[in-house]
């Protein structure tokens, strides 16, 4: 992707080449940050330094999912200094910006032993850092197991049941012609209410499934989780399915995974299909 959000373009420059930070997301029902994310990798980094090499001013940047992490603090009531885009970070208004503050994180499911916001970390101890200066915070690497163990027969059965919707998905996603019936929901249409997209759905998935590499066995039902949301929510954006990544990496189970994504997959079904718009 590209940037020229100054903050964000001093993050990459300050990371560099192989750098590695947290990613999470937003749940927005709850307007809270979610604990769960992956730990991204800078594999591409290109900084414009156009107003010399303490300002730089673009970026053009890939980074890679490495693994799963979750952010370290308590179980209720988190607080801690993270980067996010808003509106309030912007110098005019007029957008949203990257800066970093104070944000209240989801609660902890029930049961989890998570550990104690280190020092620092939550309001009192970073509220005098300008907000386009980022810090630091813990993350733990979560370790999935649920592939490794002997694996119960529903879910190797919910896993087979998904691939034949994957495919019928990719189908309907990359065909030209799913586009002209207007009432296929697609965030990047040409024209709101008008056939055509502004994108090529075909050459964009071809170039998603490339990246993603060979789909996961129902044997690895948690990688087929995590690629399925990822085909269905893909960068660049297609949108033509709800929003799953954040809910998959939040679930406690494989079993749970495959539930989102088989929600995921038919409800974008029936939106491809014009059946029932998102």
């Amino acid at each position: 992707g590209s940037s020229e959000d100054p903050t964000f373009s001093r993050f990459l420059r300050d990371l560099g080449l192989g750098g590695m930070f947290a990613m999470v997301s937003v749940d927005q029902n709850r307007r809270k940050v979610r604990r769960s994310g992956v730990v991204a990798r800078i594999e591409v980094v290109d900084v414009d330094s156009e107003g010399g090499p303490l300002d730089p001013t673009a970026v053009a940047f890939s980074v890679v999912g490495r693994k799963r992490c979750r952010v370290v603090g308590p179980s209720e009531g988190m607080v801690a200094r993270v980067g996010r885009w808003r509106r309030c970070y912007h110098p005019d208004g007029e957008g949203a910006a990257l800066g970093w503050g104070d944000e209240r994180f989801v609660d902890a499911p029930t049961g989890t032993d998570d550990a104690e916001q280190e020092e620092g970390q939550s309001q009192g101890g970073l509220e005098k850092i300008p907000s386009n200066v980022w810090t630091n915070i813990s993350v733990d690497c979560v370790l999935d197991r649920d592939d490794s163990v002997a694996l119960d027969h529903d879910v190797l059965e919910r896993a087979q049941a998904l691939l034949p919707l994957l495919d019928k998905w990719v189908e309907l996603a990359s065909d030209q012609d799913t586009y002209d019936n207007i009432d296929v929901v697609a965030s990047t249409r040409r024209i709101k209410g008008k056939p055509g997209l502004c994108v090529d759905p075909d050459r964009l998935l071809r170039g998603v499934l490339a990246d993603l590499g060979e789909r996961p066995p129902p044997s690895r039902p948690t990688d087929l989780a995590f690629w399925g949301a990822a085909l269905i929510n893909p960068l660049p954006a297609l949108g033509v399915a709800p929003e799953i990544r954040g809910r998959v990496l939040e679930a406690e189970n494989a079993c749970r995974r495959l539930e989102i994504l088989e929600w995921g997959v038919k409800r974008s079904i029936a939106n491809l299909e014009g059946t029932s718009p998102l």
